[in-house]
């Protein structure tokens, strides 16, 4: 694939060379049936391990993370309007008819589960338990619906799977503070 290093050149030009990648660096990509496959650089050996995924995140990973993400996601919308060809490969978003019954396990559970602890909260349980109840068996049609790929409009490269077990982190040896995240 072509469009995390294009971006990623874009991103370095327009720091003076003090870019830091957000990802793993593809080694491999076979994206043809019967078994696709992705190869990535191992980050343990550049020193970076996952968080506790028992423990919420502070302040200071939280920032890294989002700083990473909001650098994909503007660097893929300058390269989709400068090259929009170079996304033809994935054009289809996830949330398609295709992937409707993987998604809706996940939107329709995450949903629900959400709802019933919302039912826990005085304050908003009236508010919004039961919107968000309602909300989950639409969610998915409501995705398919208004999340397909337009040309026309403003269009660029999520993260689609982004928790704490899909993030990695190194830290500094003197201070043990996280320093940087991929």
């Amino acid at each position: 694939m072509t469009i995390m290093p294009t971006a990623y050149r874009l991103l370095d030009n327009k720091s003076s060379g003090k870019f830091q990648p957000c990802t793993a660096r593809c080694l491999y990509y076979h994206p043809v049936s019967p078994a696709p496959a992705i190869v990535l650089d191992d980050l343990t050996e550049q020193g970076f391990r996952l968080a506790d995924r028992t423990v919420v995140l502070d302040m200071q990973h939280c920032l890294l993370v989002m700083k990473a993400i909001a650098q994909l996601h503007a660097a893929s919308a300058v390269l989709h309007f400068k090259e929009p060809q170079i996304f033809k490969p994935i054009m289809e978003s996830i949330f398609c008819a295709y992937q409707c019954k993987t998604i809706e396990i996940i939107y329709q559970n995450n949903l629900k589960s959400l709802a019933m602890e919302v039912e826990k909260w005085p304050l908003f349980n009236d508010l919004f338990a039961s919107k968000l109840h309602r909300a989950a068996d639409k969610s998915v049609r409501f995705l398919i619906k208004f999340l397909r790929t337009d040309n026309d409009d403003f269009n660029n490269l999520v993260h689609g799977n982004l928790w704490v077990n899909n993030i990695m982190f190194r830290y500094s040896d003197v201070t043990d503070e996280v320093v940087a995240v991929r």
